[in-house]
């Protein structure tokens, strides 16, 4: 499967740690932990007036002049929370008035597999195409928590919420950036997600390196140590522990983390579309785990 483009909005908008613990009841010495200890000081914040059809605007925007033979005629929406109806996307016929899907014919929609959701997305456009049903795929992923107060941006001793999108456009067309390979799994041992008590939490956190290792096992990576690693921005502590009991493989970027936060199912994307601004070729697996312990990893290639 081809990535024919790929664009990702980060909004200029931020909310500082200090002010997101604050907001959830935190002290200033909570702020100065966990700032020292996982390395993020603020998060990316979406306008409050705009929604998921004004980012995937910005995104065809940033595709450039809509080309007739790259039109998509599958559209695959794939977000981490659940998303207010006055927030949703508009139906199908208002979305083909845009230049870039004029062609639409199939909408699809998913949230359920909590920060993995976009790999899921993947793998749904990989089926759809080989099986002949989408000619073109547009993969469009991210989340805003703009209409909520800041605390729920908070996950204590875990990470802070941000908002990003991006979009790829995906074919079957050889040569070029190519998905390798697309793995998506669920671990049921921690079925029980954003509702799970504060023990199975506990252990689905200790287990985090397991999943990963796990993941990257699956798509060849342990065996290629000079691949490119991108993650999501869980933390910057869970990565740093990760390179040091991995010192063999490259580190993991991270260079995220500090400033935008963990953007839920939008984070390796984001990672992969600053990887193509800087490298002529790519060799990287993508990465994410959500709650729940739904895993999606993928390797991707310059053929």
């Amino acid at each position: 499967m081809r990535i024919e483009r790929i664009a990702s909005r980060i909004p200029s908008g931020r909310a500082s740690t200090r002010a997101i613990i604050a907001d959830a009841g935190g002290d200033p010495l909570e702020t100065r932990y966990f700032e020292k200890l996982f390395q993020m000081h603020s998060v990316a914040v979406a306008h409050p007036e705009k929604g998921p059809n004004d980012y995937l605007a910005d995104v065809l925007t940033d595709f450039g002049d809509a080309d007739p033979v790259d039109l998509p005629d599958t559209l695959i929406y794939a977000h981490a929370q659940p998303v207010a109806a006055g927030k949703a996307l508009q139906e199908r016929a208002q979305l083909s008035r845009h230049p870039w899907l004029a062609r639409l014919k199939h909408v699809y929609e998913l949230d359920q597999y909590n920060c993995a959701t976009a790999f899921f997305g993947l793998k749904l456009a990989c089926s759809l195409l080989e099986s002949g049903h989408s000619h073109r795929v547009l993969l469009f992923a991210g989340d805003s928590f703009a209409d909520w107060p800041l605390r729920y941006r908070y996950l204590p001793a875990v990470t802070l919420l941000g908002d990003a999108f991006c979009g790829l456009l995906l074919s079957k067309r050889p040569g070029g950036l190519q998905v390798r390979h697309v793995e998506t799994s669920h671990d049921r041992r921690f079925c029980g997600g954003i509702d799970a008590d504060e023990q199975e939490l506990q252990a689905f956190n200790l287990a985090h390196a397991e999943l990963v290792s796990a993941a990257m096992l699956r798509v060849g990576h342990l065996s290629n140590p000079e691949r490119e690693f991108l993650p999501h921005n869980i933390n910057g502590l869970a990565w740093k522990v990760f390179a040091h009991e991995n010192a063999a493989l490259r580190p993991p970027r991270t260079e995220l983390v500090p400033e935008i936060g963990h953007c839920c199912t939008t984070d390796p994307f984001l990672l992969l579309h600053r990887l193509m601004q800087e490298a002529p070729r790519i060799d990287a697996t993508l990465l994410s785990i959500g709650m729940g312990a739904y895993v999606g990893v993928a390797h991707v290639q310059h053929s």
